[in-house]
Formats: C-alpha cells, sequence, structure tokens
C-alpha cells in the first residue's frame, strides 16, 4: 500500500491569494468603472473603499501577484521535491527487494 502523499500547503496560500486578488480586481474595476460615470447626486462621495483603492489599489494589486507568483512558484518547487523523494524511495525499495 503506497503512503499517502502529504497535502501541499502552498496550495491554501494559493486559493486564499487567488480570492483575494479576484475580489480586489473587481473592486478596482468598479472603481474605475464609477470614474467614468457622472456622479447621480451632488453629494454622491465614493466609498472608503474606493477611495483607498484610487490611492493605492496599483500597488495593492501588485503585491498580490507577488505573492501569487511566489506562493505558484513554492508548490510547484514543493511538489517537485516530493516527487522526487517518491522516486528515492522507490528507489531503495528495488535495490533492497534485488
Amino acid at each position: 500500500m503506497p503512503a499517502k502523499i502529504p497535502a501541499n500547503p502552498f496550495y491554501i496560500l494559493l486559493v486564499l491569494a487567488g480570492v483575494v486578488f479576484f475580489i480586489t480586481a473587481c473592486a478596482y474595476g468598479t472603481m474605475a468603472l464609477r470614474e467614468f460615470r457622472p456622479p447621480a447626486e451632488e453629494n454622491d462621495e465614493p466609498s472608503e473603499l474606493l477611495t483607498f483603492l484610487n490611492e493605492r489599489g496599483a500597488m495593492l494589486l501588485g503585491i498580490e501577484i507577488g505573492v501569487l507568483a511566489v506562493a505558484t512558484f513554492a508548490a510547484m518547487a514543493y511538489d517537485q521535491r516530493l516527487s522526487r523523494q517518491e522516486e528515492r524511495e522507490k528507489a531503495a525499495r528495488a535495490a533492497r527487494a534485488d
């Protein structure tokens, strides 16, 4: 019976970072669309979130893309390490069986 392969912890980070990036990108898009639309009323103030995204949204999206990139490469490296370890264990078992 083969040993259970441990779950890659970077997958959880990738899912969380992806969801946060998706929400931020949608909010940033909403902010951009509101810039082109004239305000409905004179007192139509943008929300604090849209003000924050207007000031720091591009930087925030860049940081999130960086986190996604690092987590992606870390997940691939972890999977490759597990594969190599499994191959070594199979080779060791085959050598003992001979």
